[in-house]
């Protein structure tokens, strides 16, 4: 069962007014970022503007605090409507965290992997914003080195507009990355890592195919010190002591939450 945290209803300001389908399934995807304490630091670096509200029928993060490369981003918004939120709720259900799909490709034998773990996803973008810039160094070599040998086994293909890794159906655990769209843009390559890094059917998939990424990630959770930006990592070192201390985040962790 996922955990509860009082930092849902601030991080998803309209958390309270969800289905309890909804409750849970946002929960279980940030089950492991609530025991490690590193939601709620975000949580507090982003008390200023909300992180998720629900006007009408939409799930709006306003986190203008936020700087990231892309233009579209630079304000800071990012919109959930409903409709997203089922589809990706149903794909889960249905599929789990990842799943593969066709594109829309001459070519029918190739799949490219989809996640469905948006609401872990967008905070993986969010964790990236406190990490220490020798962390984000590490992060972009990792995403080169699995480009460079992206681009040797599986390039892109002729006719194919995308950027997402695509890969013949009977390839799929030979894969560069954990899943298509991780290839596009370094950072999205960490907000897919720290997806699928949320459930344990995909973080084992995670271990295989990137364990680069999958001891990071471990690490920010186990021995993060010196991985967050110095203005936050007292905040990450002692929001951890406290859920050490509540017996939230312990050595087992990982194994304990089997989602």
């Amino acid at each position: 069962m996922p955990i509860t945290a009082p930092e849902l209803p601030t991080y998803f300001a309209g958390f309270d007014d969800l289905t309890d389908d909804q409750k849970a399934y946002v929960a279980s995807c940030l089950d492991i970022w609530i025991a490690s304490g590193l939601l709620s630091v975000v949580v507090n670096r982003g008390k200023q503007a909300e992180m998720f509200a629900t006007p009408e029928d939409r799930y709006e993060r306003a986190t203008s605090y936020r700087t990231l490369v892309e233009e579209r981003r630079a304000s800071g918004h990012v919109v959930f409507d409903s409709k997203e939120l089922e589809r990706d709720m149903a794909g889960f259900q249905k599929f789990g965290p990842l799943a593969s799909s066709r594109p829309m490709l001459s070519n029918a034998k190739m799949i490219e992997v989809r996640g469905n773990m948006c609401v872990s996803h967008e905070f993986g973008h969010q964790l990236l914003d406190i990490l220490s810039f020798s962390a984000k160094e590490r992060l972009q070599s990792f995403y080169k080195a699995r480009l460079d040998r992206c681009n040797k086994v599986h390039p892109l293909l002729e006719g194919y507009s995308g950027n997402s890794e695509l890969v013949a159906l009977e390839q799929a655990n030979e894969r560069v990355f954990i899943t298509g769209y991780s290839r596009s843009e370094p950072y999205e390559y960490f907000a897919e890592a720290v997806g699928a890094f949320s459930f344990k059917q995909s973080r084992e998939q995670l271990k295989v195919i990137d364990p680069e990424i999958y001891q990071f990630l471990c690490d920010l959770i186990h021995k993060s010190e010196g991985m967050f930006d110095p203005t936050w990592q007292d905040a990450v070192s002692s929001a951890q002591i406290q859920q050490r201390a509540s017996g939230a985040l312990t050595d087992d962790l990982l194994n304990r939450h089997d989602t």
